[in-house]
């Protein structure tokens, strides 16, 4: 009896593991119904329909039970993001920048970064060039949003 009833506990708790503190894996879930229905064709073969019967009650009761308890505090929303995103990638920078003006990158560019142009902070892009901070670059393209540069030697 104690054998089914232990794979039947172990097996619920590696569940409310799997829902509750490490979502989205899906392998401990999956060992633990395993294991719950297993106690569960123990409990039946061995000690007979009644107990097997109050086992698989059991386990639909807890399940059942967890779940609407992660539905009630909405567990799955403590891992959600709920930050917006509200930056803007020059957007009304772009009036006043033209090709084959010239600015200093002010970070590393691999191949985007950041570079004052026109005394403003633009995000801006290479060909694929890794550029240094410091480095004096000039336009060689604007399309939409996106700002081309390459390095002045």
């Amino acid at each position: 009896m104690l054998a089914p009833l232990l794979l039947v506990i172990f097996g619920l708790i590696l569940i409310i593991v799997e829902v509750v503190l490490i979502p989205g894996t899906t392998f401990i879930g999956v060992i633990g119904f395993i294991m719950a229905m297993i106690g569960v064709w123990q409990g039946y073969t061995d000690h007979g329909i009644v107990v097997g019967s109050i086992m698989l009650a059991s386990v639909a009761g807890v399940s059942a039970l967890v779940f609407w308890l992660c539905i009630k505090f909405e567990v799955w929303s403590w891992f959600a993001l709920k930050n917006k995103m509200s930056a803007r990638v020059n957007e009304d920078l772009l009036k006043d920048v033209e090709v084959g003006q010239t600015g200093i990158t002010l970070s590393v560019l691999r191949p985007a970064g950041k570079a004052n142009i026109n005394e403003k902070n633009l995000e801006v892009h290479t060909l694929g060039l890794y550029v240094e901070p410091g480095t004096t670059v000039r336009i060689i393209s604007v399309e939409q949003y996106k700002i081309i540069v390459e390095p002045i030697s």
